[in-house]
């Protein structure tokens, strides 16, 4: 886990591998710019599972918006257990970034947005 620097928290945990779409939406939420009418209501729940040596290694949750999930048809969880199985999943999974821990959960309460942990 890594640290940010938030213009509203100070400094506090990041959370990491959010769709960029997602992360616009929380900017504009701070800066006071966000239309209720742009945000989607769900965010869907993607896992990247690293198996090397046929032992489990790690596993990767994506935040991803739905309209992403749709226009992408990503499934809910990838196995990875090849450097090339890598590199197929990272040109489908859209760009993500990270950011304040805390502006992301006031968000998703703040807009009662349901995270999509299984579908």
């Amino acid at each position: 886990m890594g640290i940010v620097k938030c213009k509203v928290h100070g400094e506090t945990g990041i959370k990491p591998f959010i769709d960029r779409k997602i992360i616009d939406m929380v900017v504009l939420n701070y800066q006071g710019l966000l239309l209720e009418k742009n945000i989607e209501k769900k965010i869907f729940l993607v896992t990247e599972q690293c198996i090397f040596d046929e032992t489990e290694s790690f596993n990767i949750n994506y935040y991803i918006a739905e309209m992403t999930m749709r226009k992408n048809k990503l499934k809910q969880l990838y196995i990875i257990s090849s450097d090339e199985e890598e590199d197929e999943f990272h040109k489908i999974i859209p760009q993500t970034s990270g950011t304040c821990g805390k502006c992301f959960e006031e968000y998703i309460e703040k807009y009662n947005i349901e995270i999509i942990k299984e579908w």
